[in-house]
């Protein structure tokens, strides 16, 4: 390269960053950034269960998308779930688990309960909850000893459940593995599924450190606003919001990988089919939605599958405060159910 062409060379770059430094500088005078798009998502997730005050009990993760504080102290929740007023306390571990500290040696026989906002008790106190419950039940015959852990946490789906797993979960060394998910899978409450956020998330320090130009981030979200992009994605006009959180082949892959790092562990596993209000209210057992495929999954793999639709149809008080979320009566009703069923087992 003669001198020349250096000279040009070095000019371009130096009228490139004195751009790149005028443009930056400009979209920070003019524009100021949201806290992101899965910020946004999880704030909607959070206005849809109708519980602003949830949100401070939650933090970023860069697997699970978010999860619970650890060390919160009684907090207090309040707000409306559907038709209904709740007022509740939200108490975590050092681990962020709704449970009392998990013992780094066992007593006696431990349950892991991985799950959404049912296991995770929205709307009742920490003894009130399924897995509070539970413990009580199983203490009656197992002893003092049982311990049944809470790693249930709002708005996940089966992806996060299964990357929970995958993660820290076996850490506790759970002698069993009790799932609920379905309803957050179903839903389209964000604007991309979880695989593809999953995905986002792992792209590496490019994204990263574009993440941090506020010029990058204006364009992106002009374009995104546009419809030319979503989801990271060139797409025909805007079709975020129409794909299922995790759609139904994605739930059932999910639900057999559970099934699978269990076993390779040689811990069993039990799948919960949670009712919604409808099928309680007409007295309806009939599979509908995520349901079946949860059924479908526990014939092919052998793990139990336990449904609670007809315990809440025969339940003498309402078990549900909206349209899924057990009431304390409702909860109590779990833990009866799951207990019964794994002292016929004999479970130990």
């Amino acid at each position: 390269m003669d001198i020349s062409r250096k000279r040009r060379f070095l000019y371009s770059i130096v009228v490139l960053l004195a751009a790149a430094t005028l443009f930056e500088g400009g979209a920070r005078l003019v524009w100021k950034p949201g806290k992101g798009t899965l910020y946004e998502e999880h704030r909607q997730i959070i206005d849809v269960l109708g519980l602003p005050g949830l949100n401070e009990t939650m933090l970023f993760d860069p697997v699970l998308f978010w999860k619970l504080r650890p060390g919160l102290d009684s907090f207090r929740v309040q707000g409306r779930m559907k038709d209904r007023r709740v007022d509740f306390e939200v108490t975590t571990n050092s681990l962020g688990l709704r449970s009392p500290e998990v013992r780094e040696r066992k007593r006696g026989f431990r349950v892991l309960a991985v799950g959404n906002s049912c296991t995770f008790g929205l709307g009742v106190d920490d003894s009130q909850t399924w897995p509070a419950r539970l413990r009580e039940e199983m203490s009656r015959t197992l002893g003092d000893g049982v311990e049944v852990i809470n790693a249930g946490v709002p708005g996940y789906s089966s992806y996060q459940g299964l990357k929970y797993l995958e993660g820290a979960g076996f850490d506790l060394k759970p002698d069993l593995v009790i799932a609920t998910f379905g309803f957050n899978d179903s839903d389209v409450w964000g604007s991309r599924t979880d695989a593809e956020t999953g995905r986002l998330l792992r792209m590496g320090t490019v994204r990263s450190v574009l993440g941090k130009s506020r010029f990058y981030r204006l364009l992106t979200d002009l374009l995104r606003r546009s419809g030319a992009v979503a989801g990271g994605k060139t797409v025909e006009g805007d079709r975020r919001g129409k794909e299922p959180r995790v759609t139904p082949e994605e739930f059932e892959e999910n639900l057999r990988a559970i099934h699978e790092v269990c076993a390779a562990r040689g811990v069993p596993v039990i799948f919960l089919i949670w009712p919604y209000r409808n099928q309680v209210r007409k007295g309806d057992a009939q599979l509908i939605v995520y349901q079946p495929l949860i059924a479908r999954v526990g014939s092919e793999t052998g793990s139990p599958v336990i449904s609670l639709i007809e315990p809440f149809i025969e339940a003498a008080e309402e078990p549900l405060l909206d349209h899924i979320h057990a009431s304390p009566a409702g909860c109590a009703v779990v833990a009866k159910t799951i207990a019964s069923l794994l002292e016929q087992a004999r479970v130990r």
